[in-house]
Formats: structure tokens, C-alpha cells, sequence
């Protein structure tokens, strides 16, 4: 839309300018106004360099206004324990839905080497944080699908996920992060990883209203 709008205002003004350029000037001699003064003078341009002055400076403002097509939401996942290799299984299925997901939640991961670490990473975060803890409410894929949209809408199109280490997260982290229980069973954080994934794009396919989720 901007570049649009840039062009027409770029041609529109090289167009005055030659109609102005072939006009005469308002500024001249006497002599030369007596000998034309038969001949009605063409009014200025000016005023229409005005309007394309102020339309070129709303014009980013316009632009900002619009919605930006394409433009991907984003889910960090932040998980206490050692990665897998990218041959892995495990890597291999949570990059099977990452592919999915591109261009509508770009997923990212990062690794903490401790559960204490992990929380002083979450601490640090500025968007809405979401941990996986059975101390938390279970809910069915819909409502985890309005959920996670609810806080990327509101919150900046930013969301973590924190996936904590064996012995769970501590009391204070409860208290300070919304928490989500995935289920009763325990998982690996690995497998918990791909679980996520798997439900992130379910619930992008949910709000699609897509055949997906049945």
C-alpha cells in the first residue's frame, strides 16, 4: 500500500512539476507583464505540492494502520535438560510441525541446564509465560487453541513455554507463571517438546477451521 501510494505521489509530482515548468513565472519584469497582459495568467501549482506534501506524511502513518499479511506469531519453548541431536527422533517430529507451523507461529527452542536456570531465564521475560506443571488446569484442545491465541493477540504476538526438569517447577515459579497441565502422566521434556508442537499447530489449525481437528 505504501509503495503504491509512494509511486502515484513520485509520478504525480514529476508530472505537475513539468506542467509548471512550461508554465510562466509570476515573477517578472513589468515590461513583460504589459505585453501579456492580454493574455490570462495560468494559476500556480502550488496548493496541489501541498496536498502531496501532507499525503506522503500520513502515508507511513496509513500503512501502519494496515494489517500485515503473513506476519507469523511467535512461540518460544524454554526447556530444562540437554537437547537430542538433529537425527534424532524426537527432533525430527518436533521439526516435522515446526514446518507446518512456518508462516503462521514461528517456534523456537532453547535449552537450560537447570531447572534453577530455566526459571531465572522465564524471570526475564517480558511477554506472557505458560508452565507445563500438573499443579496447573488441564483443558482440551479448542480451549488450549483460545488460549494461546488469546495471549499472542493481546500480548504482542509473543508467547514462552516453559517445559521444567524432573522434579517440577518450584513453588515461587508457580506463583509467578500461569501454569498448564498437558496430563496426569509424565513424559520425557523431549517428548513434552514434540507434544507442544503438535498442539500449537492443532490449535493454529483449530482457529483455520481446518478438517485437522475432529
Amino acid at each position: 500500500f505504501l509503495v503504491s501510494l509512494g509511486s502515484y505521489l513520485s509520478i504525480s509530482t514529476r508530472r505537475w512539476a513539468r506542467l509548471d515548468k512550461g508554465k510562466p513565472s509570476r515573477h517578472r519584469h513589468h515590461s513583460d507583464m504589459a505585453s501579456s497582459s492580454s493574455r490570462p495568467m495560468s494559476r500556480p501549482h502550488g496548493k496541489r505540492f501541498v496536498i502531496a506534501m501532507v499525503a506522503m506524511s500520513v502515508a507511513p502513518t496509513i500503512f501502519l494502520m494496515q494489517p500485515v499479511a503473513g506476519l507469523a506469531y511467535r512461540i518460544d519453548i524454554h526447556v530444562a535438560g540437554r537437547p537430542t541431536g538433529p537425527t534424532a527422533w524426537e527432533s525430527r517430529a518436533f521439526e516435522e510441525y515446526r514446518d507446518r507451523l512456518r508462516g503462521t507461529v514461528e517456534l523456537e527452542t532453547t535449552y537450560h541446564k537447570t531447572g534453577a536456570a530455566l526459571e531465572k531465564a522465564l524471570a526475564k521475560v517480558s511477554h506472557p509465560v505458560i508452565v507445563c506443571d500438573p499443579a496447573g488446569p488441564a483443558c482440551d484442545s479448542v480451549s488450549l487453541s483460545r488460549l494461546l491465541f488469546a495471549k499472542l493477540d493481546a500480548e504482542g504476538s509473543r508467547l514462552t513455554l516453559g517445559v521444567g526438569p524432573a522434579e517440577g517447577f518450584s513453588s515461587a515459579a508457580r506463583r509467578d507463571h500461569e501454569c498448564l497441565s498437558l496430563s496426569a502422566l509424565t513424559f520425557p521434556h523431549q517428548l513434552v517438546r514434540v507434544i507442544l508442537a503438535e498442539q500449537i499447530y492443532r490449535a493454529a489449525e483449530i482457529r483455520r477451521g481446518s478438517p485437522y481437528h475432529k
